[in-house]
C-alpha cells in the first residue's frame, strides 16, 4: 500500500500535478516516516511548489544523514540563492520599466536616460567573451 502511494505520487509529478502528488507522498510517509526515498521525493515536490524553505526544513529535521540528503540540501540552498538573485533582477527590471514608462509619458527619449549600476552588477552579467576582452585590455594596460 505504501509503495502504491509513492508510485501514484511519482506519476502525478510526471504529470505536473504537484499538489496531488504531495498528498500521496504524505500518506506514504505516514506509513514509513524514516524512508529516505519518500523524504527526498517530498522535498522535490515541495521545491516544485515553490516551497523550498519547507523542503529545506523537512530535510534538516530528518534524522537521516546520507550523501543524498546532504546533496539535496545543497541543491535547495543553491536554488534559494538563485531565486533571490532572480527576484532582485526582477525588481530591477520593474524599476527600469517604470522609468521608461515615465520617460515615454513625459516626452523624454529613452536613449537619453542613463542609469547607474555597480561594477559588481556589471561583472555579474559578464559573458565569457566580455571576460576575455577585459583581461586582454588589462594585460595591455599593464604592459604599457
Amino acid at each position: 500500500m505504501v509503495e502504491l502511494h509513492w508510485l501514484q505520487a511519482v506519476e502525478l509529478v510526471f504529470n505536473h500535478e504537484y499538489s496531488e502528488a504531495l498528498k500521496h507522498i504524505d500518506k506514504a510517509l505516514e506509513c514509513s516516516p524514516r524512508s529516505e526515498k519518500y523524504i527526498l521525493e517530498k522535498a522535490e515536490i515541495l521545491c516544485e511548489l515553490d516551497m523550498a524553505h519547507e523542503a529545506l526544513s523537512l530535510l534538516s529535521s530528518s534524522t537521516l544523514t546520507s550523501a543524498l540528503i546532504e546533496s539535496k540540501v545543497k541543491k535547495i540552498r543553491e536554488l534559494m540563492a538563485l531565486t533571490q538573485v532572480n527576484a532582485e533582477n526582477s525588481l530591477a527590471y520593474k524599476k527600469v520599466s517604470n522609468l521608461l514608462d515615465w520617460a515615454k509619458m513625459n516626452g523624454v527619449e529613452a536613449e537619453s536616460i542613463r542609469i547607474a549600476v555597480s561594477y559588481t552588477h556589471l561583472r555579474a552579467h559578464e559573458t565569457p567573451e566580455h571576460l576575455v576582452c577585459r583581461l586582454l585590455l588589462e594585460k595591455k594596460k599593464k604592459n604599457k
